[in-house]
């Protein structure tokens, strides 16, 4: 797979829902790690590469909800989603838990 982030991403663990179609299907997972565009997503189910999905992460006492894509699928292993439509409030977390990060970011495979 070739790498097509243009940010660093940092280890991060946190409950996450993912909403996605119609019928509002749903996904509770553990996100691995994080950054100022999208996650990863641990989790044995998932959704099509290219579906809208609803996100929310969860930690401590802050919460973080936006609109994501499904870029790609490790099956049975999870999904990488980039981040769509972030309002500035929601935005500001990101920031905040991107900042707190006290470990270098995880490698960029070029």
């Amino acid at each position: 797979m070739i790498e097509r982030r243009n940010t660093h991403r940092f280890l991060f663990e946190a409950p996450i829902e993912l909403t996605f179609g119609k019928f509002h299907e749903r996904i509770a997972a553990i996100t691995t790690d994080i950054g100022m565009h999208g996650c990863f997503v641990k989790t044995v189910f998932s959704f099509p590469v290219g579906s809208t999905v609803k996100i929310k992460i969860v930690e401590k006492d802050r919460s973080f909800s936006a609109t994501g894509e499904i870029i790609y699928v490790l099956t049975r292993d999870g999904m990488g989603i980039r981040f769509l439509d972030v309002k500035a409030r929601d935005f500001a977390i990101l920031e905040e838990w991107v900042a707190e990060q006290n470990c270098e970011p995880l490698l960029l495979r070029r």
